[in-house]
């Protein structure tokens, strides 16, 4: 080892002599002992590959000047750490489905079944009346057989799950029919064709990108098909010299042969969503009327529930995934279950949904209302720094997650500008707030967007704009 490298590390000080200095003990108190200790051995570990890095950097610092620098490294841990957890934010971006920020906000019933239900034990998977064993998800199953017309109704923990024991119950070795338009990535990398290989499953490309007919399915039909797939692109829209078809003529086309017609729907629409001013999206009724013998699709989407993977179908499928080993694998718990079993019970009454059902009720804003919201918060903004520039303009909302690719919603927002830093830089600022508010950039201008952001949000989004940066 170089001697000038030696000498400059043999400076920095234990962690033991770190962990005696008043300055770091005063964290205990807030943050724990064991927890300093590992932050002040992560900043000492950091600190010393930094100089072997570049020793030069560090050349003439003393055991004194570690000391000060270390000391403050482990206290913005610390404070770091505090902020780096599962949080309450405000969605600011104007994109009602954000993926990044969960998804659909859950409707205040789902958080007080979550509460009144889950504060003690659970009839998880036990029936009160016999005392015997129950299927975890049978209120579940219940509510969505009635609400969508299905025999029978399961539930796993993601669509992406519910589609891979589909396809490992009902085409493992097997050929598995899907348009090429159809091949979608639905996020985070994860594509249909990998989920089909990890099935087991062999995948039979048909048709083309924008055009696919029946005669292609049937033209594809072997002794080894097991299942024809239908997948709605929610993430994406073709226009144009397009054509595809339609769920029944492919039930008839898989009755015909003895397969299996499995069609992900993907956001899983329980209403018609034309009713509340945006475009139709495919309704599971639709899907279960139409002859899918399966039916799949996502609870966090447009049903604004927990994440999960919803299965409908016919009796006996559903009963055959049930008995299989992966099922297991791949069940929710009661957390989920408890708050999905609550958000379903709202669709009992769908002319209630704009009122009580909180992503419908983020559709359903008036414009005036959406007005009113936009300059409350522009004046919180200007009284809480009056050194920036607040606007309000006309925009668009994203529904986002998937869905309505498409379909744009008008809205108002607040735009606001500093003299003193750059857009991006205030944009950080408000999302590392104590309630991070998330916002987005454009023409270096940080963007509100009013009917993302609710009435009791207006508050801390003005905290985050008045903190320091």
């Amino acid at each position: 080892m170089d001697k000038n490298l030696h000498n400059i590390l043999k400076n920095i000080p234990p962690v033991n002599d770190l962990l005696k200095n008043a300055d770091i003990m005063a964290l205990y108190g807030k943050y724990g002992y064991s927890h300093v200790r590992f932050l002040a051995r992560t900043a000492v570990a950091g600190m010393r590959a930094e100089i072997c890095a570049n020793s030069n950097a560090f050349a003439g610092h003393s055991r004194a000047a570690f000391l000060k620098e270390l000391a403050d490294r482990i206290k913005t841990a610390c404070e770091d750490r505090a902020r780096m957890r599962m949080c309450a934010v405000v969605n600011a971006t104007g994109t009602l489905l954000h993926t990044g920020l969960g998804r659909a906000p859950l409707s205040a019933s789902a958080l007080q079944a979550i509460s009144d239900e889950l504060r003690s034990y659970s009839a998880l998977s036990v029936d009160a009346a016999s005392n015997k064993r129950a299927r975890r998800e049978r209120f579940v199953s219940q509510l969505l057989c009635e609400i969508t017309g299905a025999q029978s109704a399961t539930a796993v923990n993601n669509n992406a799950a519910a589609a891979l024991l589909c396809l490992s119950v009902f085409a493992k070795k097997k050929e598995v029919i899907v348009s090429r338009g159809q091949l979608v990535e639905i996020g985070g990398s994860f594509r249909l064709p990998e989920v089909l290989k990890q099935s087991g499953a062999r995948l039979i490309e048909v048709g083309t990108t924008n055009r696919t007919y029946l005669k292609d399915y049937a033209n594809a039909i072997t002794e080894k098909t097991a299942v024809i797939l239908k997948v709605h692109t929610g993430n994406y829209k073709i226009t144009g010299f397009t054509e595809e078809v339609e769920t029944g003529k492919l039930a008839k086309l898989a009755k015909k042969h003895r397969l299996i017609l499995m069609d992900d729907i993907g956001s899983g629409a329980l209403v018609d969503t034309s009713a509340f001013g945006i475009g139709r999206e495919p309704m599971v009724r639709d899907s279960v009327r139409d002859g899918a013998n399966i039916t799949c699709f996502s609870a966090d989407k447009l049903i604004g529930g927990p994440q999960a993977g919803i299965i409908l179908g016919k009796r006996n499928l559903i009963d055959e995934l049930r008995s299989n080993p992966l099922f297991r694998a791949l069940r929710p718990d009661k957390l989920t279950l408890v708050c999905l079993e609550a958000t379903l019970n709202l669709f009992l009454h769908p002319e209630r949904l704009s009122e009580e059902h909180a992503l419908f009720r983020m559709f359903a804003l008036r414009p005036e209302t959406i007005e009113k919201r936009a300059n409350l918060m522009a004046e919180a903004i200007r009284n809480a720094d009056s050194g920036l520039s607040v606007t309000l303009d006309s925009d668009f909302s994203d529904i986002g997650g998937g869905s309505l690719p498409a379909e744009k919603l008008p809205t108002i927002i607040v735009k606001v500008q500093s003299a003193s830093i750059s857009a991006e830089q205030l944009a950080r600022k408000l999302r590392m707030s104590r309630r991070p508010v998330f916002a987005r950039i454009k023409n270096n201008y940080v963007i509100l967007d009013a009917r993302t952001v609710f009435d009791d949000e207006i508050e801390p989004i003005a905290d985050a704009f008045a903190r320091p940066q």
